[in-house]
């Protein structure tokens, strides 16, 4: 029979997975230190494939996507939740990171943690879906947005949730990065594009 690896990355500091042979995973889970400052640099530049569809847990640390390939990180017609001490970034030139690929409305990333581009194209959804998979950000603590390089793109809305009135998002584009906010399949009572709380966008 077939066989796959599974691997946790704990431990503080940076690290990284790195080589040239080809290479088969199941799941990589991401429980490194307390916030992102801990990271795990995903660089290996041979072929490299995951045998799980949710092939991605993010629990504390940052996930650096360093590939110059296309990846989905979740096809699946529910939500990609990134918790308040845990990040995913997309840092590779040329390379595309889809964080949701589903033509389904119920395909969302709630945001807690860290969202950030520094090159490549990140993906909330494919702009030939007319789903609204949006970026539902958390009403409380420090649920963050930065780019400032590459190309951000979301289907939906960057907005509240719909049973709260609070949000609490920090949102900094710098220069050299992009934001395309779709508004497919928008809820009408959200903006495409909603910072609730004072001081928090960044241009």
């Amino acid at each position: 029979a077939t066989q796959y690896t599974e691997i946790t990355f704990d431990g503080t500091g940076i690290s990284a997975l790195t080589g040239t042979a080809t290479a088969s995973l199941y799941r990589i889970t991401i429980d490194k230190g307390t916030d992102t400052t801990s990271q795990l640099w995903l660089s290996h530049s041979g072929t490299l494939t995951f045998q799980n569809t949710a092939w991605l847990i993010l629990n504390n640390g940052l996930f650096v996507y360093n590939r110059s390939d296309t990846r989905t990180v979740s096809s699946s017609a529910s939500t990609f939740s990134i918790p308040a001490t845990a990040g995913i970034k997309m840092a590779a030139t040329g390379g595309t990171l889809n964080l949701l690929t589903s033509a389904s409305n119920s395909a969302d990333v709630l945001l807690s943690g860290t969202l950030s581009c520094s090159a490549g194209t990140l993906n909330v959804g494919l702009p030939a879906n007319s789903s609204g998979n949006d970026i539902i950000y958390a009403s409380v603590g420090t649920p963050v947005i930065h780019i400032n390089g590459g190309n951000l793109f979301v289907n939906g809305q960057i907005r509240r949730n719909t049973s709260s009135t609070q949000g609490s998002l920090f949102m900094t584009l710098q220069s050299g990065g992009s934001v395309t906010i779709g508004g497919k399949s928008a809820t009408g009572t959200r903006g495409k594009l909603e910072i609730a709380n004072s001081g928090s966008l960044t241009m």
